[in-house]
């Protein structure tokens, strides 16, 4: 969900809306995880993008034209007066910028997917995960899910 069409805040609060009910009429002990991942457009990492593009089998120009996009991006300190050397960017993508959130998505696509009566909703840097369970021995495959995010 997030920077997709038909995929708003809207599908990700109705199947919210569904999923907790649901459990509760079934009997079920229901936690809600709620993540935000800090930065998240800072914490993409070039090369792992890379990778991931060709694991993927994208189009080798598309891989091209990425990793050139990527591998240009610099940056400088500046402070008050001061302005240092400029260094080469390895990780991040350009907050505000037309390719991110597609860039972003890509690179977040295999979190794992929710298991059994759990529910992983993944909104742009924003991740919840509706956990149900019935009793002990569930509790703790429920507790692996929640685990495989961190």
């Amino acid at each position: 969900y997030g920077f997709r069409p038909g995929l708003g805040t809207e599908t990700a609060t109705a199947i919210s809306y569904e999923a907790i009910p649901a459990g509760k009429a079934n009997c079920m002990r229901i936690n809600i995880v709620l993540r935000d991942i800090s930065r998240a457009f800072a914490k993409v990492w070039h090369k792992g993008l890379i990778y991931k593009m060709l694991n993927n089998n994208l189009p080798d120009e598309l891989i091209r034209i990425t990793n050139h996009y990527l591998d240009r991006r610099k940056a400088r300190i500046r402070i008050r007066d001061y302005v240092g050397k400029e260094f080469q960017l390895g990780s991040g993508v350009q907050q505000g910028g037309c390719l991110s959130p597609a860039l972003f998505n890509f690179y977040t696509h295999d979190v794992p997917e929710a298991s059994g009566e759990n529910v992983n909703l993944i909104y742009a840097d924003d991740i919840t995960q509706i956990v149900r369970y019935r009793g002990k021995s569930e509790r703790i495959f429920a507790q692996k899910n929640i685990r495989e995010i961190e």
